[in-house]
């Protein structure tokens, strides 16, 4: 029993040579002489393009580079030459696993001069769609749209202003518009992704900038309300807000560039306000309620 014991941990030993050896075996007749450096071994590519570097060998003719699935290492699809120790590849690739390796050849025509086995992951980011980088809007909430990244379960939308985030939302479609209204300035943004059953977001876009100039009108300040906000009118130095289901808020204007809440008016029961109105006639609020 436990010489077919030891035979089966011997097989499967052997196995595992074989299999790695199968990865990064030489060429017969080939000489390991190059390092590769970039894409390093287990790399995570993002973005494109990508930058294969290895190392220079002096008389070297012309250097190949090819690449493969990581199911089929002995298969290359992309075969590509260079004079150079690095090649740029703008074709993007798709989300996997990849190997690589470069060959040199000394006369032009028969490679002898091969470098190990590398393998990398591409895993794309996210493309943003609207606003364009550097774009200017005259508005006060933004839409915004990105491109649907394959087997996402949630996106996470950051909105940065000087560096500090003002507005970070998780939305399971690949467009929001922004909820809170945005001032004149200029903003940056960006995308990430939760894919299949992964609790963390990752694969962010690149950021992007974009400018708001609001004309004719500009958005001097803003304050939230506890409801929903479904009218308003203005009496003195005061605002009144039909606030849904918060029933009556209101704000002081005194100081416009720094409105403030003073109380709220709810009724008992399900009541929800939508309209204000104020009478002159008897100096009194007429709100308009459903439930």
């Amino acid at each position: 029993m436990m010489r077919c014991w030891t035979k089966v941990v011997t097989l499967l030993l052997v196995a595992l040579v074989i299999q790695s050896c199968a990865r990064r075996k030489l060429p017969p007749g080939g000489e390991k002489l190059i390092e590769l450096l970039e894409p390093y071994d287990g790399a995570q590519i993002t973005t494109f393009p990508i930058n294969f570097d290895w190392t220079s060998y002096s008389g070297a003719k012309i250097y190949r580079l090819q690449i493969f699935h990581a199911d089929a290492p002995n298969s290359p699809f992309l075969t590509l030459a260079s004079d150079i120790s690095s090649y740029e590849l703008n074709s993007p690739l798709e989300d996997g696993r990849y190997l690589w390796c470069v060959s040199i050849s000394t006369d032009s025509s028969n490679f002898t001069i091969h470098s190990d086995t590398f393998e990398f992951t591409v895993k794309h980011r996210v493309e943003l769609l609207f606003p364009h980088d550097g774009m200017t809007l005259n508005l006060s909430r933004v839409y915004l749209n990105w491109r649907t990244y394959p087997d996402a379960n949630g996106y996470r939308i950051l909105i940065l202003k000087d560096d500090s985030i003002i507005w970070d939302r998780i939305e399971f479609n690949s467009s929001v518009k922004t909820s809170v209204p945005l001032f004149d300035g200029e903003y940056k943004w960006c995308v990430g992704v939760r894919c299949g059953d992964d609790s963390t977001f990752g694969h962010y876009s690149d950021t992007l900038k974009f400018i708001i100039r609001q004309r004719p009108l500009r958005l001097i300040s803003a304050v939230p309300t506890p409801g929903s906000a479904r009218d308003v009118i203005a009496h003195e130095n005061k605002l009144f807000v039909a606030d849904n289901q918060a029933g009556v808020t209101v704000i002081d204007i005194s100081d416009i560039n720094n409105p403030r809440t003073l109380s709220t008016f709810r009724w008992e029961g399900h009541w929800y306000t939508r309209r204000v109105l104020w009478d002159n006639l008897f100096g009194v609020l007429i709100t308009g309620d459903y439930r």
